[in-house]
């Protein structure tokens, strides 16, 4: 299994306009990751922008993403609606589809803050639920998957096979485990986790790594979260 690059505090660094940043090895490319203020519920923090409109980003993440594809050699692949990070997940899966000669659809789930939206693009036998991630806490998003993909899902699941979850950014794990957990609401069963991966191109920490360490998440970076303690 793939080592990912471990950053952490200390690999913070400043541009000469003071502003905080860090250097990742993205597929062998050195790339910056701008520092973050995000403003939760609870705390302030600063956290390394994987920005997937970023051209470098969409490509060696994609890179990244479809090396980590190899590690887990799903049947079917399963991203959360993002307008940012879906052209990532296809370029990923299809480089990876060609190396492999294979032919393993991307299924990308509906998404968004308009819950009726969300409820008609899945369809009356569709499934729906609320969740919130870090980025949003202020306001709950849907996430929907129409019942002609709930099957496709049960068929592999069934055959004991695997459906990797992709995505850029694995935080607090609110958005790939709402993925999870409407998975198994639409096809009535538990399912491992091993059967369910998670594959994204960073994962957020706040500590130590390898105290934290998920088997069924399979990151390319690990970068820190670092808590804003206010005077």
């Amino acid at each position: 299994m793939k080592t990912p690059e471990i950053y952490n505090q200390s690999s913070v660094s400043h541009n000469e306009q003071g502003k905080p940043y860090i250097r990742v090895n993205l597929a062998g490319q050195e790339v910056d990751l701008p520092m973050q203020t995000v403003i939760t519920n609870s705390s302030e923090l600063l956290l390394a922008w994987v920005d997937a409109k970023r051209e470098e980003i969409t490509t060696y993440g994609a890179l990244a993403l479809s090396k980590l594809l190899d590690e887990v050699n799903p049947s079917i692949v399963i991203s959360p609606f993002s307008s940012k990070s879906i052209p990532m997940a296809v370029q990923a899966v299809n480089d990876w589809n060609k190396r492999q000669n294979n032919d393993v659809p991307l299924l990308i789930l509906s998404g968004g803050k308009d819950e009726k939206l969300v409820k008609s693009q899945t369809g009356s036998d569709g499934f729906s639920m609320n969740y919130n991630p870090v980025t949003s806490t202020q306001q709950a998003k849907y996430i929907g998957l129409s019942q002609q993909h709930a099957q496709l899902i049960q068929n592999v699941i069934s055959a004991g096979n695997k459906v990797a979850i992709i995505d850029d950014v694995y935080g607090t794990g609110a958005t790939v485990n709402a993925v999870r957990k409407i998975i198994e609401v639409a096809t009535q069963r538990k399912i491992e986790d091993s059967q369910l991966p998670i594959i994204v191109v960073a994962r957020e920490v706040e500590g130590k790594y390898e105290e934290q360490l998920i088997h069924s998440v399979l990151a390319s970076i690990i970068i820190p979260i670092i808590r804003v303690i206010s005077e």
